[in-house]
């Protein structure tokens, strides 16, 4: 399974995470590192970040079925408050999550000042033949 982290729609980032690859042989929970992911809540030059949602975007594409998934995430700090990400636009059964474990959740939220980890999945489902399908 090919996970591609960042998208044409990114915008108001510092940082913006990675791809990477895992083979899924058993049915459960599998992870990929994606790398880290940092809105940007302020002005640097035109680009208007102090009131335009951070947007970062995940894809996902396997192998053997060539199902594909994709979300696109807003993310927003409030240092009174709480940091926020939101899935928008995603693929049915992408959740947020934050343990490596099955969740149902669209939206996540944790302590200012503090960092993940964030889990983002697609449900997949073994078809009998070991050919995972979201």
């Amino acid at each position: 399974m090919n996970f591609v982290g960042g998208g044409s729609a990114d915008q108001c980032l510092n940082s913006a995470g990675g791809s990477a690859t895992i083979t899924v042989t058993n049915a459960g929970v599998n992870c990929a590192d994606v790398g880290y992911v940092e809105g940007k809540d302020s002005d640097s030059g035109p680009d208007n970040c102090a009131v335009l949602d951070s947007i970062w975007t995940l894809s996902y594409k396997t192998n053997s079925t060539g199902d594909s998934g994709s979300t696109q995430s807003v993310w927003q700090s409030g240092w009174l408050t709480s940091n926020k990400c939101t899935l928008q636009s995603y693929s049915s059964g992408t959740n947020i999550c934050s343990a490596a474990a099955l969740c149902t959740e669209t939206v996540i939220r944790w302590k200012p000042g503090t960092t993940g980890p964030l889990y983002v999945g697609s449900f997949l489902l073994d078809d009998g033949s070991n050919n995972f399908r979201s």
